[in-house]
């Protein structure tokens, strides 16, 4: 029976456009480990699913739940409380007023 030994460390990649999270994969490497969600509720359930996850890129502008929703609901179960989150956006410009 093989053992899982892939010690790298884990990155979750939320973003509701597929080619953005195969751009990021691509720019950070095959140093990560990486898991995708492609909307927030797929998002807060891989935090669940998922405990020790090093590091979450989450885009900001996703449809029904945009990312500041994504870090308030995972900021309220605690879910996130050891993870460091990077917000990210491929829009030019971006509305931080959340």
């Amino acid at each position: 029976m093989m053992k899982n030994t892939d010690k790298r460390q884990r990155i979750l990649i939320v973003d509701d456009a597929k080619l953005n999270r195969d751009i990021l994969k691509e720019i950070l490497g095959e140093t990560y480990n990486y898991l995708e969600a492609e909307n927030g509720n797929q998002a807060i359930q891989m935090t669940a699913d998922n405990p020790g996850i090093d590091l979450m890129l989450l885009d900001i502008n996703m449809p029904q739940m945009n990312g500041f929703e994504v870090l308030k609901l995972m900021k309220q179960s605690q879910c996130l409380d050891e993870t460091p989150v990077i917000m990210i956006s491929s829009e030019a410009a971006v509305d931080t007023n959340a």
